[in-house]
């Protein structure tokens, strides 16, 4: 009796060790796993930012694997402008190069996903996420993905390579482009091969090759005037956000918004 004692002891000893062994740590960084990779010379175009691209998926919890969400059900795939802070930051993030029909599970900490708020009922607070995504179509035609709420200005995605940074700006890839004074360079079009010759025989040197649709324009950049502008501007968002979205932590945004200014400002040392 007592031998059988020990043994049913050590049996719980050994499940209750098992419980702890198996338990899974959330992850702390983003983990994308492919699940069927589409090869170069068979994709065709892979998703990038300001991509408008529809996907289906399913969402479960990491910690039990309850699941909270699925199109897949709806029959209908849910559509969104990548990398334009309509979702998530995990998927922002985790969709990056997909081609139509390649499936990725994306395994996402709590703070690339819904936080320390989380999205009750269905996902509490700091949770950890799982999306199994496949990619049914991605697109190129022009979409507006910002439009400034005092000027009325509109980025369209196919514009120029962006990138949201801090939730507060877009950043884009640019040039800067020196030209001599008096030169009318239009650059809604390549040179020409012959014009390419020609100016070679000449010794002139070819100096910019630039394929946007408008012309070059002297422009400058006083900071201390555009430290003003942008203080008066930032003043005139806040009280539209307040009035408009109140439940918005504007205080917590204007903070982001100085660190970034900051460090954009840092870089420039004098006037250009």
């Amino acid at each position: 009796m007592r031998q059988n004692i020990i043994i049913l002891f050590f049996i719980v000893i050994v499940c209750l060790t098992s419980l702890f062994v198996d338990a899974k740590e959330p992850p702390k960084n983003l983990q994308v796993g492919i699940k069927n990779r589409i090869p170069d010379g068979i994709c065709r175009k892979r998703t990038k930012n300001g991509d408008s691209i529809s996907v289906h998926y399913t969402g479960t919890l990491f910690e039990n694997g309850k699941e909270f969400d699925s199109s897949i059900p709806r029959g209908t795939p849910f559509t969104f402008t990548l990398g334009g802070n309509q979702v998530i930051k995990g998927w922002d993030q985790g969709l990056h190069g997909m081609c139509i029909g390649e499936k990725r599970k994306l395994i996402i900490p709590s703070d690339l996903g819904y936080g320390p708020r989380g999205n009750p009922p269905l996902i509490p607070a700091n949770a950890a996420l799982v999306f199994d995504v496949e990619l049914e179509s991605p697109s190129s035609q022009k979409m507006i993905i910002y439009k400034d709420p005092i000027s009325g200005d509109e980025f369209v995605s196919d514009a120029y390579p962006m990138k949201v940074v801090d939730d507060v700006a877009f950043e884009v890839d640019c040039q800067l482009v020196t030209i001599k004074k008096g030169a009318d360079v239009d650059i809604g079009a390549n040179p020409s091969a012959e014009e390419s010759e020609e100016a070679l025989e000449e010794g002139s040197e070819k100096v910019n090759n630039v394929i946007h649709a408008f012309r070059l324009q002297e422009t400058s950049f006083e900071k201390k005037a555009y430290q003003t502008y942008l203080k008066r501007y930032l003043k005139k968002l806040a009280e539209h956000v307040q009035e408009k979205n109140p439940e918005i932590d504007v205080k917590e945004w204007q903070g982001k918004i100085s660190a970034f200014s900051k460090k954009i400002f840092d870089n420039f040392k004098g006037n250009i």
